[in-house]
């Protein structure tokens, strides 16, 4: 009786053909995956973004309008040389302050505050985040009790913008130490500190803000401002000064999966601050 069945080399070609079929799949698989991890993260910052945005814009919005020769006349009273000079330029210290440093060879962002007269704002960026020297990252006190330098954005009551104006003479409220590279904020439990990227579960955070100096309208004295941030993950070597993509490309000898994490967005908003005056802004401000 004669029996029929595969060859060796028969077999061995069906046998590469369905390898090749695997391989070929689990790579589409891979890919398929990648793009779908890589929109989560996106959509995560756009998302996220556009809260961060509807955040200062509730807080702008509703702080006084304030304007410059009120903020420089309310710290430097009856100096009249010191309060022209404020009104020349130095005013914008009252609502932006943004520390760098020299990281991998590039000057970059790594801590600021932005006070709007109602909330203030203090943030450490992913830079300062994932440096190894912590004199690139600010830290927090409040009520002597130190939080740490870890935090990403944080917002507190600040009615009187004591956080921006600690930067105009260094007081209580911020102080300098290891060589004048470390900034720490003493606040009071009062200032009610808040984290507002605690909850991310995408591990974002800011690498630069940048609001433009406000104008202020010469009959109402609302003020209006103009900002811009970038908003990212910690994840995928984001660097906002490179020239392409921000996200650092994935090497090509390894299964390295951080760029399908990596996510990066740039925010542009403009509000006005229309709060009420108090009887003695308007004082300050000629408005009787």
């Amino acid at each position: 009786m004669r029996r029929r069945g595969f060859t060796i080399v028969e077999i061995t070609i069906a046998m590469t053909f369905v390898a090749t079929l695997l391989i070929t799949v689990a790579l589409v698989i891979m890919q398929m995956m990648s793009i779908y991890q890589k929109g989560l993260a996106l959509r995560a910052v756009n998302s996220t973004g556009r809260e961060l945005v509807d955040e200062f814009t509730r807080g702008i919005s509703s702080a006084p309008s304030k304007g410059v020769s009120y903020l420089c006349s309310s710290y430097y009273g009856s100096n009249e040389a010191a309060r022209a000079a404020c009104e020349a330029g130095e005013a914008n210290l009252f609502m932006y302050h943004q520390d760098t440093a020299r990281i991998d060879d590039a000057d970059v962002p790594v801590h600021g505050v932005f006070c709007t007269g109602r909330f203030s704002y203090i943030w450490n960026t992913g830079y300062a985040l994932k440096s190894s020297n912590d004199k690139h990252r600010a830290e927090l006190i409040v009520n002597d009790i130190n939080y740490g330098d870890k935090f990403r954005i944080m917002r507190v009551n600040d009615d009187d913008r004591k956080l921006c104006g600690a930067y105009m003479n260094s007081n209580s409220y911020r102080y300098s130490g290891n060589g004048g590279n470390k900034y720490s904020y003493n606040l009071s439990s009062d200032d009610n500190p808040i984290e507002l990227l605690s909850g991310s579960e995408d591990n974002l955070t800011l690498y630069d803000f940048v609001p433009f100096p406000a104008a202020s309208h010469a009959i109402t004295q609302h003020s209006f401002y103009s900002i811009t941030f970038i908003l990212g993950t910690l994840q995928g070597g984001v660097n906002i000064m490179s020239t392409g993509d921000f996200c650092t490309a994935p090497s090509t000898d390894s299964l390295d999966t951080e760029f399908n994490y990596c996510a990066v967005n740039k925010f542009n908003f403009a509000v006005r601050a229309t709060g009420e005056l108090t009887d003695a802004d308007r004082s300050a401000m000629g408005h009787y």
